[in-house]
């Protein structure tokens, strides 16, 4: 998990406060398996497609690959030859069995994980997707950038190996409610053995929300410490600007300025001013264009409250969810547990 800095007192209250009220319109939280990807060494039969399908919630994709892949088998001069992939949705326990039966020569190479934040109505989850996409930040990323697709939001690139995706403008897969659906995702087989996970066996034991508190934080803006930052990097630039420019000199309400508008530019917003309300900004943004800044003003907590009360959907319930949910099967989340 994340280490997390103590915060000041102003800008944890306003987060927390924040979260309570974004939250409050949420009535249920799921978490589940929602994709995996497999490398097989050939395509399925009709016979054995037709039986993972039928045990499976979502659908099977089988894909033949056209450049085959060679996997080293442990640490000798042995190769293993993968020609296809299948691509698995809402993957069940009996599915992943029958999938181990059948293809016991397989390696997991990709898995989504979603957590669903079930909205009392379309306006609500447009609002808690708002809050997810200016507070939702992911550590350990390196230079990547956001991005936004129409209503859905991307934390990296789709080539991207540990990525986070959010929408809200389509109904939950699980109960067909209005919802944020948040998924993060993890592509090739070195991520997802990070986590444990090489073979469909695997993922049977793997445990979604702790994969998701690894990978995720809620951020703020501190405006206080924001404030004083761009004062000091102000005067940097001015000390810099005057040392090469000879005779011509700057003063530091100017260097404040242009700093103001290289931070609107980053944000992608129209004009950034000292008394502006910083705390809807995307801090990840912050983060990603302006990280020497973003480094003293951007505080964080861990995304508990997100998980507070979820309800783990084991792969063996997904296919029988919806209406008729029994709760006394599900596995209840508590932070008081973690």
């Amino acid at each position: 998990m994340p280490s997390v800095r103590a915060l000041p007192a102003n800008a944890h209250n306003e987060l927390v406060s924040k979260v309570a009220q974004t939250l409050a319109h949420v009535s249920d939280k799921y978490v589940y398996l929602d994709t995996i990807h497999l490398l097989i060494p050939s395509v399925p039969s009709s016979s054995n497609l037709a039986a993972i399908t039928q045990s499976n919630a979502g659908a099977v994709f089988p894909v033949k690959i056209s450049n085959p892949v060679r996997v080293p088998v442990g640490r000798g001069l042995l190769f293993r030859q993968f020609c296809a992939c299948l691509r698995v949705q809402r993957p069940t326990t009996e599915c992943l069995r029958r999938i181990a039966s059948l293809i016991p020569q397989h390696l997991v190479t990709r898995m989504d994980l979603a957590l669903d934040l079930i909205a009392d109505d379309v306006t609500a989850a447009a609002a808690v997707k708002k809050f997810i996409d200016a507070h939702l930040t992911q550590p350990w990323r390196g230079k990547r950038s956001c991005a936004w697709v129409a209503a859905s939001t991307y934390w990296g690139k789709a080539s991207t190996r540990r990525n986070i995706m959010a929408y809200h403008d389509r109904p939950s897969k699980i109960c067909g409610s209005p919802a944020c659906h948040v998924e993060f995702r993890f592509c090739r087989a070195r991520v997802c053995r990070n986590y444990g996970v090489s073979t469909v066996l695997d993922l049977l034991q793997l445990d979604p929300c702790v994969v998701i508190r690894r990978n995720c934080r809620l951020s703020v803006i501190d405006h206080r410490k924001l404030d004083k930052q761009l004062d000091q990097e102000a005067g940097k630039m001015l000390l810099r600007h005057n040392r090469s420019s000879g005779t011509l000199k700057s003063n530091r309400l100017l260097m404040r300025r242009r700093l103001e508008s290289m931070l609107a530019h980053a944000l992608s917003i129209p004009i950034f001013s000292p008394g502006m309300n910083v705390s809807d900004l995307c801090v990840q943004q912050l983060i990603d264009k302006a990280p020497t800044i973003a480094k003293s003003c951007v505080v964080s907590i861990s995304p508990e409250a997100l998980l507070q009360g979820v309800v783990a959907l084991p792969p063996l319930f997904i296919a029988c969810v919806g209406p008729d949910i029994r709760r006394d099967h599900l596995v209840i989340c508590n932070a008081d547990e973690t």
